[in-house]
């Protein structure tokens, strides 16, 4: 579910709405898929312990520099090449 959800997140703005909504959404579905009711009381880092998953604000920045990277380091590259 995860991985379809943040499906190109490398490329989304990620503005205070956005990053509040997602991890909202997966825990939601988490919860559901676990079949915790609101009666039980579990609160989220329990909830990603028990899961063992990465928050998803970890999983996007990742994904980011995942995909910038490269373009970084041959960009430098490129300058020290003409510099020396």
């Amino acid at each position: 579910m995860k991985p379809v959800l943040l499906y190109g997140a490398e490329t989304w703005r990620t503005t205070v709405a956005t990053m509040k909504r997602i991890p909202t959404f997966v825990n939601t579905s988490l919860r559901r898929i676990l079949k915790i009711r609101w009666p039980d009381i579990l609160i989220n880092q329990d909830l990603w312990k028990r899961t063992t998953l990465e928050p998803t604000e970890v999983d996007i920045f990742q994904k980011r520099w995942n995909r910038l990277l490269p373009i970084v380091l041959a960009f430098f590259w490129h300058f020290f090449y003409i510099l020396s």
